[in-house]
């Protein structure tokens, strides 16, 4: 509210509130007879994360943590900001919250309530086990990329804010660079609240066979699924062609939209896992704990979409050389040591994944029936 005291162009008449008054306002002008006008004035959280991250926006020093230990799980912190950033911890006392950093906005909205359990570090930098680019991976063997003849359909599913929309642009550039044709159709919906966003990305070796940029009914050859949510809901199981269809899927799990104001949702994983495995190709499908290794590793759970890239690379699901992806993504211009040090760590993954679990000490503690949708789990 502060950005419109003393602004001599709002007309008479006019009220400015803070946006914690947005609900007294819209009950208030549903009374009024007439047309009425509410201008919500604010800056998407996805956007600001963008804007950060190229020095554009200001980066509050501020950072929020919740002690696990004296959390009581009761929601009030997502009552009050209705935050998609709090994210649930299972432990042996129940269900607790954390603030996942790599989406969180710094509106400091959570604290409003009346909770001990935060915990504000002024000043300090997030800490990863090795940092981006400094990750010491071996020497991978070549991939092979896979043999264009036709039409290839890629389905990329994910949530809003988190590089869904930069992984169809990065591969699609690459398959201009290797004077390919390719079509991108990017559904982003509710993006700006965590909702799924789908990129459909078609490849053939010559435009004239590009005649639909959007995958219809079971036209997916492969499916990316940077959030299992995503992957296992929707558009994503419409697209699948069962048992013919290769994915590449994060074994991470983030909260959905209605973990806010549902704070016992049951977000049972086998059971999507489960749904994807009956229509996988499980020959050419994999899992790959991509969140947890990019939390761990690069400091920023951003870098799983690109290690799922990496995983397809290097499984040869994808006609593109991993030389052009990772130019592709240099051409991007935005977190490009991270992003090319993420794509080798999906490749890792598929090469050795015991090893790169060892360095990032992530363990696998995934059930079996998630481990069946794919001969061998990864990491």
């Amino acid at each position: 509210i502060h950005k419109y005291a003393g602004q001599p162009r709002i007309p008479a008449g006019v009220d400015v509130h803070p946006r914690a008054a947005l609900g007294e306002v819209q009950e208030e002008l549903s009374e009024r007879p007439g047309v009425t006008v509410l201008i919500y004035d604010q800056v998407c959280a996805a956007e600001k994360r963008r804007r950060r991250k190229r020095g554009a926006y200001p980066d509050p020093q501020r950072r929020l943590f919740i002690n696990e230990q004296v959390c009581e799980g009761c929601g009030d912190c997502g009552d009050k900001s209705n935050c998609v950033s709090l994210q649930p911890v299972e432990t042996p006392f129940g269900r607790k919250r954390r603030i996942d950093q790599s989406s969180c906005n710094k509106d400091y909205s959570c604290v409003e309530g009346f909770c001990p359990s935060f915990v504000s570090v002024v000043g300090g930098r997030l800490r990863s086990r090795t940092g981006a680019g400094a990750v010491d991976i071996p020497d991978l063997p070549d991939a092979t990329p896979a043999q264009l003849d036709d039409v290839l359909s890629v389905l990329i599913a994910g949530v809003g804010g988190t590089g869904v929309v930069t992984i169809g642009a990065v591969l699609g550039m690459a398959a201009h660079m290797e004077g390919k044709a390719a079509s991108i159709m990017d559904v982003t919906g509710l993006s700006q609240k965590n909702g799924a966003v789908y990129s459909h990305l078609r490849l053939a070796p010559d435009p004239g066979r590009l005649r639909s940029a959007k995958i219809g009914r079971a036209g997916a050859d492969i499916l990316l699924g940077c959030d299992m949510v995503a992957a296992a809901t929707g558009e994503a199981l419409a697209a699948i062609r069962t048992e013919e269809t290769a994915m590449i899927i994060d074994a991470d799990v983030s909260a959905v939209a209605a973990f806010t104001f549902m704070p016992d949702i049951d977000m049972d994983v086998d059971v999507m896992a489960r749904r994807l495995q009956r229509v996988s190709d499980r020959d050419r499908s994999a899992m790959i704990n991509a969140s947890a290794l990019a939390r761990r590793l690069l400091g920023d759970s951003i870098g799983a979409n690109m290690m799922v890239v990496g995983a397809a690379l290097q499984l040869g699901l994808l006609p593109l050389s991993v030389r052009s992806v990772e130019e592709a993504a240099r051409l991007n211009g935005v977190a490009v040591d991270m992003n090319v040090t993420a794509l080798r760590l999906g490749r890792w993954a598929v090469v050795d994944p015991a090893a790169l679990a060892a360095v990032a000490g992530v363990e696998d503690d995934i059930d079996a029936p998630k481990e069946q949708l794919s001969t061998a789990y990864i990491a």
